[in-house]
C-alpha cells in the first residue's frame, strides 16, 4: 500500500457530528504549498515582519482596525447629531 502526498484545502461541517474534507493529491500538493508559502512570503513583507512574528502582527493589525472603526462611527454620531461643532471640534 502506498501513500501518496496530499493536502487537505478545506473542511466543513455538513451535519451533526459529519465533517466533508477535501483535499488534493498528486503533485498538486506541492503546487499548493508552494502558492501558500510565496502568499505568506508577500505578506510578511509587505508588513514587514517575520513569519513566527505574523500572527501576532495580524493581530495587532486587527486591534487597531477595529479601534478605528469603532473612533469613526463615534465621530459619524457627533456628526449626526450636531454635537461635533458644541464639543470644540475643529475641522481642518
Amino acid at each position: 500500500m502506498t501513500l501518496a502526498r496530499f493536502k487537505i484545502t478545506s473542511d466543513e461541517s455538513i451535519a451533526s457530528g459529519v465533517r466533508r474534507i477535501r483535499a488534493v493529491t498528486g503533485f498538486m500538493p506541492t503546487n499548493a504549498f508552494a502558492k501558500t508559502s510565496r502568499i505568506i512570503s508577500q505578506v510578511t513583507s509587505d508588513l514587514r515582519t517575520s513569519r513566527a512574528e505574523l500572527p501576532a502582527m495580524i493581530g495587532r493589525l486587527q486591534d487597531e482596525l477595529k479601534k478605528a472603526r469603532r473612533e469613526a462611527d463615534e465621530l459619524r454620531l457627533k456628526i449626526a447629531t450636531g454635537a461635533a461643532g458644541q464639543r470644540g471640534i475643529e475641522w481642518r
